[in-house]
């Protein structure tokens, strides 16, 4: 797996743990975070909202395509995850289309840091 695909799961493992502390190190200070709802974030809200907000399950990117330039890294790939909302008794399940731009980051402890995430709620249709 590359550097780049192994930043994408700890971020996902991030997510599940709630550790907000290794999210912080890992997010670029300018960060640009758009949910698949439309709902954009700076760096800031985007741990608070992830303090306060729902409890994630499961995060998984499925097909996941990694590429690099220099010291920009781009993933892109289905976004799976199950989340558990504040006041609900059952998780849903959010299926997206994600792409990431992250920067190189000696400062980073996995060695990049997201500068962009946008989200895209994946829209099923029969052939």
């Amino acid at each position: 797996m590359d550097t780049l695909l192994q930043a994408e799961q700890l971020r996902a493992d991030c997510l599940i743990r709630r550790d907000l502390e290794a999210l912080r190190d890992m997010l670029c200070d300018d960060l640009f975070y758009i949910h698949a709802t439309g709902i954009r974030h700076n760096k800031s809200q985007l741990l608070s909202f992830l303090e306060n907000g729902p409890q994630f399950l499961t995060v998984g990117v499925t097909d996941p395509v990694s590429c690099l330039s220099g010291e920009y890294g781009v993933v892109t790939g289905g976004l799976q995850m199950s989340i558990l909302r504040r006041g609900e008794a059952m998780p849903s399940l959010v299926s997206s289309w994600m792409s990431q731009i992250w920067i190189r980051s000696a400062e980073s402890t996995c060695g990049w840091r997201l500068k962009v995430f946008q989200s895209t709620r994946q829209v099923f249709q029969d052939a």
